[in-house]
Parts: structure tokens; sequence; C-alpha cells
């Protein structure tokens, strides 16, 4: 019997009102995440992964409650969120945490690096006396690997993987189980980002943290995750374990990702390949699948179908007309798909 889901997503959907137009302006609505659902076991962690503008952001607001959905609903441990009242909901996020993707922004310069972390302690309660809270600090420095001498800085006289440090610090000053990590490495180098990727290795061992991962890096998901969600468009297009999505992706969008991921160091490492053509606008999706413009296996039921979510034997789920359950399983890549197309065409050199 498999676990009760610490996190579950069901039929998640967002808009935001945009006013288009010059000199007859109109105020339309761009639909950024559309009936998205997943769920998160207790101490799994899960990889959400898309191009840029594709709603992974938006959806790490909704699941923490700093957005209301449209549509949908957000259980945490049973628990339908829209029905806790104002101060519940307050008290739940001591549950849940998030690590922004620019720290520089989201910690407060005024604050030295001890009273950004004193201060989540106090507002849920969580030290006993200035004797406790500092002692708490200084652990909490510990575990994300910096030293007492770094709680009397402030943000601007440390380095980026030291204020990512810090921020994830600060995360865990009200010690929760289930965290979202936002592009936590994208504006880090190569070197600090696989520090970030192990210490939060490290901390899902220590302290069973559950993740929801979000992340354009596919070698660091890789790394990271137990399962990963691609999105594309505001849907999720394809979820599974993250072994058997990266080494046998049966979403024409997925195998696109991972053709245009540089492979260093691999005995066929190759230059990146781009993805042709641009994700659809939130104010213009097209019918059907989102994707059937770039996809060199769209057919006709691909322009005017959507596709749902099918789950294949494996457990892993796809939303394509062409890569149904029902079709047998695609060879590992970087063999060509069953149907002899290939995908080249989304990612040309």
């Amino acid at each position: 019997m498999s676990a009760a889901p610490l996190v579950r997503v069901e039929g998640l959907s967002k808009s935001f009102p945009v006013t288009t137009g010059w000199l007859r302006r109109r105020v339309a609505r761009a639909d950024v995440v559309r009936q998205v659902s997943f769920s998160i076991t207790a101490g799994e962690p899960l990889a959400l992964v898309g191009e840029s503008g594709s709603g992974k952001s938006t959806i790490a607001r909704l699941v923490l409650r700093l957005l209301k959905q449209d549509r949908g609903t957000v259980h945490y441990r049973g628990t339908d969120l829209d029905s806790l009242p104002e101060r519940d909901l307050r008290a739940w996020r001591r549950h849940a945490q998030i690590v922004f993707q620019d720290p520089l922004a989201s910690l407060n310069p005024r604050l030295n690096v001890r009273e950004a972390l004193v201060a989540p302690m106090h507002l849920h309660r969580l030290a006993s006396s200035e004797e406790d809270s500092e002692r708490q600090a200084s652990e909490l420095l510990s575990k994300v690997g910096l030293r007492d001498e770094h709680l009397s800085r402030y943000p601007h006289e440390l380095s980026s993987g030291q204020r990512q440090r810090v921020s994830l610090a600060r995360a865990l000053a009200v010690r929760p189980e289930f965290l979202v990590a936002d592009e936590i490495l994208s504006a880090l180098d190569a070197n600090v980002q696989a520090q970030i990727v192990n210490l939060l290795i490290e901390l899902k061992a220590k302290l069973g943290l559950s993740y929801l991962f979000i992340s354009h890096d596919l070698a660091m998901v890789r790394h990271l995750s137990d399962r990963v969600a691609v999105l594309y468009a505001g849907r999720i297009v394809e979820i599974g374990s993250t072994a058997r999505v990266f080494s046998t992706p049966r979403h024409p969008y997925t195998e696109a990702l991972l053709a245009a991921a540089p492979r260093v160091g691999h005995k066929t490492a190759r230059q990146p390949r781009l993805i042709e053509g641009e994700p659809p606008s939130p104010l213009e999706l097209p019918n059907g699948c989102a994707f059937h413009p770039r996809c060199p296996l769209a057919q006709e039921v691909c322009r005017r179908k959507m596709p749902e979510l099918q789950m294949d034997r494996y457990g892993n789920s796809v939303a394509c007309h062409v890569r149904s359950s029902t079709e047998g399983d695609p060879s590992p890549r970087p063999t060509p798909a069953n149907d002899g197309r290939s995908l080249d065409r989304l990612a040309p050199k």
C-alpha cells in the first residue's frame, strides 16, 4: 500500500488579467497554469522542469498559497488549504517554506544574518530565550556550511553562494517538513551549484525534508529528484521516475529538452541543440495540444483535441496522442522514435 501524500495538488489553474492594445485597450486573461495535478510523499524530492515562462514559479506560489488559484485544490496532509482561516494558514506556513531564486532580493538588506535567522523563530515562538535563538542560529549556519563569523554580516557582504545558503538556513529556521526550491541554482556558478545540490541531498537525508525542486537545469534535477514533472505552457505533459524519464522519455517535448541539454565530459559530448520555435503566449494558446506547432510528430488530432495524462505500466504518465500509453515503449535515448521520424528537427544543430 502506497504512503498517503504529504502534498496533493488537483486540477490547479491560474490566469492573470493583462491589458492589451494601444488605441483600443482591452483586458484579456493569460492562462499561466492549466489543470495541474501531482502529489509528493513525505521525504520525496519532486522536480518541476520546463522552459522559462512555462508556469513553474506560479505553481510554487500556488502550492504555498502565496497566490490564490482560480480552480483546483491543494491538500497538505489531507487538509484542504482553502478551508484554513488566515490565522491557521499563517501557522501552517511553518511547515512549508520556500527558497527564492534571487537571495539578494529575498533577504532584507537592513538585517544581518543573525537577525534574519532569529526573526522567523520569534514569529513562530520556537525560541525560549535570546540565548536559545542565538544557539539555534549558530546550528543553522553549521547545517548549511557557514560559520559563526557570518552571523554579523549583511547580505551585500556575502557571496552569491553564501547568500543562498543563508536563505536556505532561514527557511530551515522554522523546522519545515516541505521545502520549495524555486530556481535556486540559476544565479550560481557550476561549482557553487554542485555544493548547494549536495547540501540539499544531505539535508534531505538528515531532516527527512520533502522538496518541490523547480529548475531548468536537467543535470542537477537528475542528481536531486526521485520523480520529475515536465511542464509545457502551464500543463504537465510528462511525469514519472527521474531515471525512466531521462532514459526513455515519451513526450516529444521531453525528448527535445534532453537533446538541448549539454553533456560535458561525456564520451559522446556534443554542443547543446536548441528547441525550434517559441513557446505559445498564454494569451493565445493554440487549440489541442499546445506543443503541436513545434512538434514533428503532430497529427490532425493533436491540433483539435487536448491530450490527457495517461499512465503506462511503469507508473509514468504522458499527455500525447502519438505516444499514448497503448503504444509500445519507445527505445532508450538516443535511438530515434518508434515511428521512424527523428526528433532532431526540434533541436537543430
